[in-house]
């Protein structure tokens, strides 16, 4: 029976052979063959001939099926066998990248000496009629792939004459050559060439499909056939021992699935992946499909390295292998940090003798989870490494796709498991037995890949020189990304191999003249300051433009010896006050000429000033007040009762006459201002700027502003508005101040801008988006002179709306509070890419790892500010300020600031921005600390726990906010306890009841698993009047809602303060009447904002008391 079986599954074989090659021929030559083999088997079809009944059954089977049908069980008596699991994982990257050669495997074996390319056709047929796997071919049943192997047929093998080009045309000819497609089903998986490179040198350039061949079996024909082509040199005979069949390794490894040893690996690897991390990358690009067309970058390593590596491996019984891994390992941990590395690893996968004399796709290329600690040595970590290697390899035959369903089974790890591979080639090329031939290797790309980048480590020619292959992605990497990476990497072997006990963190990365690069000749930015003192450059301007206007407010101007004047008047009432050095006094005013004047006065009487916003809410402005430890506080009447007794008040409204009274000479290194930030403690810090920062400022800023006024639309508790306020002032220029009710008017600013010939302006990259949508605004964009955004990443789109509607210069510049505003800028006219600049005058700039060493050029890392910019820490917080503020072991003298951004150098030496490396958020260009925000939650007296994050919704960032208690809290109770703390644009959008807060492993809240608003509740309640109508219409029209109720929450629907103005700008156009975004903050609904413009009291928001 057994026999039959066989009997018929091989005519079927030869069956389908006929349908799917179409080739009657060879079916009958192959047919006449098997009818050899079983002389019986004719007896089953009588007539005139078998061939003829033969293809009388074929014709009507094939009409009436379609295809000879297989049992889709396997049997190993069939001919037909399916796919192991690593052809499996090739055929579904076929199928995820058709049409391309990303599984072609070629190689050139290169001979020199005697070049006979008869015997080589020969050597060639030789191999392809002994090894039957590589005659492997597949085909599809059921829709599903299965393989069989071809009987042998003597293969024509070309010669190609390169003699008269040039190895620059050889190459081109081999790269094109291995990117031709290969045909997958029912044809030959390989192809031959043979080349003609002179008169004593050729080659033979092999071809093969991942589906039948690995890196291995590249090696292992290239040795069998060089083995057989010296044979015929030779004039002997060629044998070869006998070659086992791939069918073996199927067969084993469906056996293995229902093995003990698969359950084993099971738990193995389902234990690693709860353990795994984030696969390890280099560059990430969210959000943009990925091309997996690819380039290969190769180096061959020095000599002296080569030894070194010997040397390592020899002394310590380790492979090559693990030393180029651990540098590779190192290298991630320098430049990022993270405590796990993962990356893919080819593993070899041939566990005895018979498989490792098999042709045939054995490789699996599995995650390799390890991992590392800086204060660990070379030798601790080759321990550690061999270690978790050897407990891998115990468990290499469990599938990939196994592997990739045990990751998403709870939906917790990536999508991809790794996205950089490293593979080592030891395979060794058989040498030439005398002197007339010698043989070479050299491997082929593809062109393709999945992985972003792939690193293969060979010594194919010789065991002591290797050579490093680098293919990576072209959309992620430039070529001179890849030369940084290897010089980087050759430096670390260098450094751990000559000092294997010295700790990782302790390591060189960068060559001596790349760190001269990034640390020294990326900040030349020295700059003289000329000016003695700070008040004295406000006092040159006084002099030189006594008549010109410093300031213009409500149509009124104020010249710059009556702003002189009057900051004398605040001078003389300070100075009792202001008898100790570097006095604080705070500044509680609105937008006018005595804010400009409190200022200056300060100033002048050797003090130092504190803005302070009259919009921000009573107890933040007490908090602040009592932790500055101001000595006085400068207001008008109206303001005062916030400082409830607390300190002196200086009223504005009776200043003395004006005096002749000198300024006070103080040092450059006196205090100049504080000014607060949101801080991760739950309460805001302030930051402390002496005055020869403030002035390095205004003289770095004197070639940005224009000849026109400059229109401040900043907030006065920014230090942003220094540039509209101070800086300002100290290069003479006209400051033009907008109303309140102005400021959120783009058309307002619009005629400012017009009527007064403004020719700077200031702003967030957000702003200035929203402003451009009201088409007067953005008409008068044309006459501006110069815009500079900040506080945020700069999007393309806006730069390209600018370059359409204005010719001023547009910059892009970066700069924390923590130094001086601004570190570094950027022209972006006529600018390719979008950077954050180079560092501005007598400011440094510093990519550091987390143990403060440099990074190369395009790696990110901790951004650190150096130079005159730095101010001195956070105003009686010495704890902060030690986190923050550091000695620089760069410039003697210096001190350095750790941003929290992080950054990467251009090769121009330019910033390029990624975001924070701690939970700092910035939401519109406004800073905030969500600790803050969680501990003004945790106020209330039944919140437990709180936490905070900004979420994407509806094409904008909310910050939405989450606490746990024993019941649930009334949600405008505790936005109104937010309002009666935070600024406005740090009350939460949206505040959530969670039965806990999602933590990672290592304690910290886990945001990826924080739940996202249901902001499609909304109120059945129908508006009653005309006024809330037209508002409801209004506050749906701007945020795109049309489920928005006349009682729902305009903020708490994706409503912020730039679509406010929006918003605000329709209604005083369909009332005639202007509000504030603070008046909407207050109301917040449609039917409230309708009681307001009534003339109604509106009803009151509840307040936590």
């Amino acid at each position: 029976m057994v026999t039959f079986l066989s009997l018929v599954s091989n005519f079927l074989f030869y069956c389908n052979f006929f349908i799917f090659s179409c080739d009657k021929i060879l079916f009958l030559f192959n047919l006449n063959s098997f009818f050899q083999h079983f002389p019986f088997f004719p007896l089953l079809f009588p007539g005139e001939t078998c061939i003829n009944n033969v293809g009388v059954f074929l014709h009507f089977y094939v009409n009436r099926k379609g295809a000879i049908s297989l049992d889709t069980v396997y049997d190993s008596t069939t001919a037909f066998f399916p796919l192991s699991l690593s052809q499996q994982n090739i055929w579904d990257v076929e199928r995820s990248c058709p049409d391309t050669s990303i599984n072609n495997i070629c190689t050139t074996l290169q001979i020199r000496g005697q070049v006979d390319f008869s015997a080589l056709q020969h050597s060639v047929n030789f191999i392809l009629e002994r090894d039957p796997s590589l005659r492997t071919r597949i085909t599809l049943s059921d829709q599903k792939p299965v393989q069989y192997q071809a009987p042998f047929q003597r293969e024509p093998i070309p010669i190609y004459d390169f003699s008269q080009s040039s190895l620059e045309g050889l190459e081109s000819w081999e790269e094109a050559f291995t990117r031709e497609v290969m045909p997958l089903l029912d044809a030959p998986l390989y192809r031959f060439v043979l080349l003609r490179t002179g008169e004593n040198s050729g080659g033979l350039v092999i071809k093969m499909h991942h589906l039948i061949s690995d890196g291995w079996t590249q090696a292992l024909l290239c040795n069998r056939i060089g083995q057989v082509y010296q044979d015929l040199l030779a004039g002997k005979q060629p044998s070869l021992d006998p070659i086992p069949s791939y069918q073996a390794h199927v067969e084993e490894e469906l056996r293995y699935l229902s093995s003990p040893s698969y359950s084993k690996d099971q738990a193995y690897w389902a234990q690693a992946m709860r353990q795994a991390g984030e696969p390890s990358v280099l560059k990430s690009m969210r959000g943009a499909a990925v091309s997996y067309v690819g380039r290969r970058l190769a180096f061959d390593l020095p000599q002296d390295l080569n030894n070194a590596i010997y040397t390592f491996c020899v002394n310590h019984r380790v492979a090559p292998f693990s030393v180029f891994y651990m540098a590779l390992a190192i290298y991630f941990k320098r430049v990022g940090g993270a405590d796990h590395f993962t990356i893919g690893v080819p593993i070899f996968n041939r566990k005895d003798f018979a498989a490792k004399q098999t042709s045939g796709m054995y490789v699996s290329t599995l995650p390799f989870f390890n991992q590392i600690s800086g204060e660990w040595t070379l030798n601790q970590f080759s321990d550690h490494l061999n270690e978790s290697w050897f407990d891998m390899l115990r468990h290499q035959s469990f599938p990939f796709s196994h592997i990739q369903a045990l990751s998403s089974k709870d939906g917790s790890c990536p999508e991809r498991l790794f996205h950089i591979a490293f593979s080592y080639q030891n395979s060794q090329l058989l040498e030439g037995r005398d002197a007339s031939v010698m043989f070479s290797g050299r491997w082929h790309y593809s062109g393709y890949q999945l992985e972003q980048l792939c690193i293969h480590l060979s010594n194919l020619e010789d065991n002591r020189r290797y050579s490093v292959d680098y293919d990576y992605l072209t959309q992620f990497f430039t070529a001179q990304d890849i030369e940084i990476l290897h010089s980087c990497l050759v430096n670390i072997l260098r450094e751990a191999l000559a000092a294997p006990d010295r700790p990782i963190c302790q390591l060189a990365v960068l060559s001596p003249e790349e760190r001269e690069r990034v640390l020294y000749t990326f900040n030349r930015s020295a700059s003289p300051i000329y000016e003695a003192s700070l008040y004295g450059r406000f006092q040159r301007y006084v002099r030189q433009n006594s008549s010109r206007a410093a300031l213009i407010w409500k149509g009124e101007r104020t010249t710059y010896r009556q702003l002189e004047e009057r900051a004398a008047q605040v001078h003389a009432v300070l100075q009792p006050i202001c008898n100790v050095p570097e006095t604080l006094v705070a500044v509680l005013l609105p937008r006018c000429p005595d804010l400009y004047a409190s200022m200056l006065g300060i100033l002048r009487a050797g003090g130092a000033f504190l803005l302070l916003p009259p919009n921000l809410p009573e107890n933040r402005l007490r908090e602040i007040l009592h932790q500055s430890q101001a000595a006085a506080l400068l207001t008008t009447p109206e303001l005062a009762s916030v400082s409830a007794g607390a300190l002196p008040i200086v009223d504005l409204s009776h200043l003395p006459v004006p005096t002749s009274l000198p300024p006070v000479s103080v040092p450059d290194d006196a205090l100049a201002y504080v000014v607060y930030t949101s801080g991760s403690t739950g309460t805001p810090k302030g930051v402390e700027i002496c005055r020869r920062s403030l002035l390095n400022l205004a003289c770095a800023m004197e070639p940005i502003y224009g000849k026109g006024a400059v229109l401040s639309v900043c907030s006065v508790g920014f230090d942003a508005f220094l540039l509209e306020s101070a800086t300002a002032l100290l290069n003479g220029r006209t400051i033009l101040l907008p109303e309140d009710a102005q400021l959120e008017s783009p058309q307002a600013l619009a005629g400012l801008i017009t009527g007064f010939g403004a020719g700077f302006l200031s702003t967030t990259p957000s702003r200035l988006a929203a402003f451009l949508k009201d088409p007067v605004f953005k008409a008068a964009m044309a006459g501006m002179e110069s815009l500079v955004c900040g506080g945020e990443a700069f999007p393309s789109d806006l730069l390209q709306a600018l370059r359409l509607c204005t010719r001023a210069r547009i910059y892009n510049q970066y700069g924390p509070s923590e130094a001086t505003v601004a570190v570094s800028v950027k022209q972006l006219n006529d600018a390719s890419l979008i950077t954050a600049g180079g560092p501005m005058a007598n400011c440094k700039l510093y990519v550091l790892d987390n143990w403060g060493n440099p990074l190369p050029i395009g790696v990110f890392g901790n951004l650190y500010v150096g130079g005159v910019c730095v101010g001195r820490g956070y105003r009686n917080a010495p704890e902060l300020t030690a986190q923050s503020f550091s000695d620089s072991p760069f410039s003697l003298g210096d001190r350095l600031y750790c941003t929290g951004d992080l950054a990467c150098w251009t090769p121009e030496g330019e910033l390029v921005l990624a975001g924070r490396s701690d939970r700092q958020v910035k939401l519109r260009g406004l800073r905030i600390e969500p600790q803050e925000v969680s501990a003004c939650l945790c106020r209330h007296p039944q919140v437990k726990q709180a936490a905070a994050a900004v979420q994407h919704h509806s094409g904008q960032d909310a910050l939405v906010a989450y606490y746990t208690s024993d019941s649930p809290i009334p949600e405008v109770e505790l936005l109104s306890l937010c309002a009666s703390y935070l600024p406005h644009y740090m009350i939460p959008s949206a505040i959530l009841r969670l039965e806990e807060i999602p933590l990672t492993a290592n304690g910290k809240i886990n945001e990826a698993l924080l739940p996202r608003p249901d902001l499609t509740v909304h109120s059945d309640a129908q508006p009653q009047t005309p006024a809330q109508k037209g508002l409801l219409a209004i506050f749906r029209r701007v945020l795109g809602r049309p489920d928005l109720g006349v009682d729902s929450d305009y903020f708490l629907f994706g409503g912020n303060s730039l679509n406010a103005m929006e918003a605000l700008s329709q209604i005083a156009q369909a009332t005639g009447r202007s509000l504030r975004v603070a008046d909407l903050y207050t109301c917040r609904t449609a039917r409230r904002t309708a009681a307001l413009l009534e003339g109604a009291d509106a009803p009151s928001l509840p307040r936590w008391r």
